[in-house]
């Protein structure tokens, strides 16, 4: 990708997240195949309507062409319906929980939203519970809605009126016992109350999270975004030391180091004490870091489907891709990385098989 096609894109997203107007001089003199480059990786990245709002800051002569901004607005309406649809199940399946005495912790997704300074660009792919009490109950009473459940190895999930809902047992998860234990606090989204973690485990999930999915099959900037996001909107809040902390012991300083050095470079992340969550970042893999998010996609875009490749190459390339990140290989996954390596190695030999 064009240097200049990536710097528009970014000071559109820089815009549409913490709401300022976008700098005309990265966006001057882009015809309609560059919107259209634009517009594509926005979609690939899950930040379609976070851009969209820097679009409708721009004078009318210096917007995109017509062809493109239509469906542009277009899907920005789909994300936005369907944020007020995941908030509208949020708070009939919590009133329903409640009910029965158990209270759902609403992570990621929805809650990061929170910081955004458009909530509702911000888009979410399902919802996310964290069951702190009462997870078998909460699992019965699933039943008893007529909801099948789905059982993977760190949740449970089932779908509710059209949206995909996991449950969560743990919130945080990782080899080492975090030495905090969730608190919940309330936020209000688009005027519904939200139940979410405290600023303490909210910064380990999101980081624990990002990590995990950056090891394994890549990130986009949404995850970026997130992080941006969240740091500025709960900085105060955070006990910088006592996170770190934990962080060290899961091994995971480097990648936050390095994910924050991004975050301040190419979103303008920038607050008094930053120093100290990008303090290690290695200018090497700040650059490949980079590259890579710039290169893969996320899960549930709008014009894009990001997969995992069906063909013995696009393995072989997964593969060399989690090797090639053996820099960020925290202690729990150095534990678990043998195991998991036999494990997909066998699933994809059966596929070839068959």
């Amino acid at each position: 990708m064009e240097e200049s096609i990536k710097e528009a894109f970014l000071e559109l997203l820089r815009s549409g997240l913490w709401g300022h107007e976008p700098d005309f001089r990265c966006l001057e003199g882009l015809g309609e195949a560059d919107w259209q480059q634009i517009f594509r990786m926005a979609g690939k990245q899950t930040v379609i309507g976070v851009c969209i709002q820097a679009v409708f800051r721009l004078p009318e002569a210096d917007r995109p062409p017509q062809a493109v901004l239509w469906k542009w607005i277009g899907q920005n309406l789909y994300v936005e319906a369907r944020s007020r649809k995941m908030l509208e199940v949020w708070r009939e399946i919590d009133a329903l929980f409640v009910r029965e005495g158990i209270q759902p912790v609403l992570m990621k997704g929805l809650s990061v939203g929170c910081c955004y300074a458009k909530p509702l660009s911000r888009q979410a792919g399902d919802i996310d519970l964290f069951i702190p009490e009462g997870f078998d109950r909460a699992l019965e009473l699933v039943r008893r809605w007529g909801c099948p459940i789905d059982h993977k190895t760190h949740h449970d999930s089932f779908d509710y009126q059209g949206v995909h809902i996991e449950l969560h047992p743990r919130m945080v998860v990782t080899s080492n016992r975090v030495g905090m234990e969730c608190m919940a606090m309330v936020e209000t989204l688009d005027g519904v109350t939200l139940r979410v973690p405290d600023a303490q485990m909210g910064s380990l999930l999101l980081l624990s999270h990002a990590a995990r999915h950056f090891l394994i099959g890549g990130i986009g900037y949404r995850y970026l975004c997130d992080w941006a996001a969240y740091l500025n909107h709960y900085h105060a809040y955070i006990d910088t030391d006592r996170v770190c902390r934990e962080l060290r012991k899961m091994g995971l300083a480097h990648f936050v180091a390095d994910f924050t050095e991004v975050a301040h470079r190419e979103l303008g992340l920038s607050f008094d004490g930053i120093d100290r969550w990008r303090k290690g970042a290695r200018e090497k893999y700040v650059r490949r870091m980079s590259a890579e998010l710039t290169a893969h996609g996320d899960f549930g875009a709008v014009n894009f489907k990001k997969t995992t490749g069906r063909g013995t190459k696009d393995r072989l390339q997964l593969v060399w891709s989690i090797v090639r990140r053996r820099h960020y290989w925290p202690r729990m996954f150095w534990k678990k990385f043998p195991l998991f390596l036999y494990s997909r190695i066998k699933v994809r030999l059966k596929g070839l098989k068959d």
